[in-house]
């Protein structure tokens, strides 16, 4: 990644955008954990790149999310 997309993607709406990976480990779960969390609708808030991208998390959204004793 150009340094100048690293910084538009941690950068966009003045928020730090994390990916799944980053998510994990920073919840020190497993992806397929991840995955099941956002399957039964008790994940995060996720945002998608471009509508059907990958997929990207605000750190406010993870920061709720934990806060909350989701993970």
């Amino acid at each position: 990644m150009t340094p100048a997309a690293e910084f538009h993607s941690r950068n966009v709406d003045g928020g730090e955008w994390l990916t799944v990976d980053e998510v994990c480990r920073i919840v020190k779960i497993g992806r397929r954990t991840f995955e099941r969390y956002l399957s039964r609708g008790t994940g995060p808030r996720v945002s998608r790149v471009a509508g059907r991208g990958p997929i990207r998390i605000r750190r406010d959204w993870l920061d709720e999310w934990m806060e909350g004793g989701a993970a």
